[in-house]
């Protein structure tokens, strides 16, 4: 229940809504799967308009489920082929504002065989079909629909073949099998249509992404799967705390989503967009599925994975799956966001066409903080509205005081006083210096008219004197470094960032980060090197700040050059890095804070880098063209990168700034 008025006993929060500080820019859409479902999307009209009304943007398909041929012949690596059914289904898809991605065969069981097409062989030897053959086949569907006029262009080739290689694995040779099977169907795709955008959804995988950086074909993006509970079940918090933590924080055996971009940015110099490809509360199915997916705690569960996602950069996420018949489950309701008996939206279809409909790539993403772990937000501007999200993600009551809003607020909201089984989006306007009391599990957004556009960035500080990194959009860390907020030694105030690595001499990098969208950046920090100077070798290098666009676009730092660490900066000139520029002094010492200040300015004849020590100008680049990957969209602080490193480094970092103007110590 949501209404005004203060509530006896309920806990008070206070949210601050921030409109005038920028983070970035959106890069989110929302999408869906259909598995066996697609027949009753492709015939039902109703269907087709809830999609069309959710704006959702990106639609996955099984090939297996939808599969157009009826026979493949070995010996000419051809097939007869009937695309009556994926012609229509492609382009009502398309007539709802979505586009296909395609997935090129599944695996059935763990260990178990390639789903193939009626006719096709397996290699004995490794137990998948034969690279050539497979391609061939692969090769079809790009050569039909650029035959036909259909703008097909996402695919993937095998979903989860961690089925073949294994989860936690350390062997390689069935891996080596996969990846070669891989790199065979993608030179083959794109030799039809160099348009064509490939993935897998085994990227984060460490001993997989490890392997296949070095050995793979290209890549166009990256996908993961991401289920916030499995067969074992598990209550409602820890599902929500997946949402926040699954596959965005290291594991054992999976990178992190930055992780594994930064990992192929370095290797391979492009920085790719990231689409979750299946997501649900819970895949769960042996004995049904889980009965929360259309409840609130599923809407709860997906606004916080879209929340994430949005935050964290993302550019789509599919819900798994679109439609479910309860009548034709035994004790559930199946997957879907959508009831195909009645063709009636379930709860989350409400969370994801909120953000469909209001939030577009592009749109400036505005700052909002709860003070509470339990009440998390989201805000926007599109076009001359002002929109937020706010979750409450525990069944309690509290009572919300909002800060940083004038005047009325329109709001659209689900919670549990309507039930899952008729879910009705209720609506209505409450004047924001009021309190707003919610009662349990509740997902709503508002939305305000604004009265000018927000400017595109705004000053940014922070002396980590909250004790965290809420401030800043998030951190990343490689295994073995660390990225904590201490007391141990701050330039001012009582706390400051720390970041360490392990000196393992290979790529490290423990640091915080925020969204921006500027095309001319400041940004300062105050830093003091505890440990790991003097670098050993020549060529050994680390770095303090670093601005990213579509991809890298400077980083400034330390590098050990004729037997003496100096200050450095690594700068694009156009697409290309130009080598690194050094200063002859001052000299970095150990031990000593430090205030460090890079200017980026982006310009296709008149870019600068320049870098101050002190206040001091110590480097000057210009005449260079700095607009090859655009605005810069994200600022790296602390340890962004170290390379060949084999001291252990702990540098402390305080008195963050960003502007687009000197700062000055």
């Amino acid at each position: 229940m949501l209404f005004i008025g203060s509530a006896w006993g309920a806990t008070s929060i206070d949210v601050t809504v921030d409109y005038g500080t920028i983070m970035g820019n959106n890069k989110f859409s929302v999408g869906f799967m259909m598995d066996y479902e697609w027949s009753t999307f492709s015939a039902s009209s109703a269907q087709r308009q809830l999609a069309k009304d959710g704006n959702f943007k990106l639609v996955r398909l099984f090939s297996v489920r939808i599969e157009p041929c009826t026979s493949w012949y070995e010996s000419s690596r051809t097939g007869a082929f009937n695309w009556a059914s994926v012609d229509l289904l492609v382009q009502r898809i398309f007539e709802t504002g979505a586009e296909p991605l395609i997935c090129f065969g599944k695996f059935g069981t763990a260990g178990g065989p390639l789903e193939v097409p009626r006719g096709m062989a397996k290699n004995p030897a490794t137990r998948l079909p034969y690279p050539d053959s497979y391609a061939a086949y692969c090769t079809e569907w790009v050569k039909h629909f650029k035959a036909v006029g259909l703008p097909v262009r996402y695919y993937e080739i095998v979903n989860e073949p961690y089925f073949y290689f294994g989860w936690d694995t350390y062997e390689t040779i069935l891996i080596g099998n996969f990846v070669k099977f891989f790199n065979t169907v993608a030179r083959s795709m794109r030799s039809v249509n160099s348009a064509v955008l490939l993935s897998n959804d085994a990227f984060l995988q460490k001993k997989f992404l490890n392997y296949f950086v070095n050995y793979g074909d290209n890549l166009d993006f990256i996908d993961f799967h991401k289920y916030g509970l499995g067969e074992e079940g598990g209550t409602d918090a820890y599902a929500f705390s997946q949402a926040k933590t699954q596959r965005f924080i290291e594991t054992s055996s999976w990178y992190s989503v930055d992780q594994a971009r930064q990992i192929w940015n370095n290797q391979r110099g492009k920085v790719l967009p990231v689409i979750i490809t299946e997501s649900n509360l819970s895949y769960a199915w042996v004995d049904g599925s889980d009965s929360r997916i259309q409840q609130m705690a599923g809407a709860v569960y997906i606004a916080l994975v879209l929340r994430e996602a949005v935050l964290r950069g993302l550019s789509c996420h599919l819900y798994y799956v679109f439609s479910s018949s309860p009548s034709s489950q035994r004790s559930s309701k199946g997957f879907g966001m959508v009831n195909s008996d009645n063709n009636q939206p379930w709860y989350p279809y409400y969370v994801q066409k909120w953000l469909g409909t209001s939030l577009s790539v592009g749109d400036q993403l505005a700052t909002i903080t709860s003070y509470s772990s339990t009440i998390s937000g989201l805000a926007w501007t599109h076009g001359q509205k002002l929109y937020f999200l706010l979750i409450c993600e525990v069944s309690q009551a509290m009572t919300v005081y909002f800060h940083g809003l004038k005047g009325m607020l329109n709001f659209s909201r689900i919670d549990n006083t309507i039930s899952w089984q008729t879910p009705k989006v209720q609506t209505g306007a409450i004047d924001s210096s009021q309190p707003l009391n919610i009662n349990g599990y509740t997902v709503a957004l508002f939305q305000a008219q604004a009265s000018a556009p927000p400017p595109s960035s705004s000053p940014f500080e922070d002396s980590f004197e909250s004790r965290n990194f809420g401030k800043w959009t998030g951190t990343s860390t490689t295994t073995g470094e660390t990225a904590t907020v201490v007391t141990t030694k701050p330039y001012q105030g009582s706390y400051s960032a720390r970041f360490t690595s392990n000196g393992g001499a290979n790529e490290e990098f423990a640091y915080c980060y925020r969204s921006v969208n500027m095309g001319e950046v400041y940004v300062r920090g105050y830093f003091n090197i505890s440990s790991g100077l003097p670098l050993i070798d020549n060529g050994d290098r680390f770095y303090l700040l670093r601005l990213v666009g579509s991809q890298n676009l400077v980083y400034a730092g330390i590098r050990r050059d004729g037997g003496v660490d100096r200050w450095v900066v690594y700068v694009r000139n156009g697409a290309n890095w130009m080598g690194w520029t050094s200063a002859a002094t001052p000299l970095p010492q150990k031990g000593k804070w430090v205030c460090v200040e890079l200017h980026w300015k982006m310009s296709s004849t008149a870019g600068i880098v320049e870098l101050y020590i002190d206040g001091a100008k110590i480097i000057t680049v210009t005449g260079i063209n700095t607009t090859s990957y655009g605005n810069a969209t994200r600022v790296d602080f602390g340890l962004v990168y170290a390379n060949g490193v084999q001291n252990s480094l702990t540098i402390y970092a305080d008195s963050a700034a960003i502007n687009n103007t000197y700062i000055s110590p």
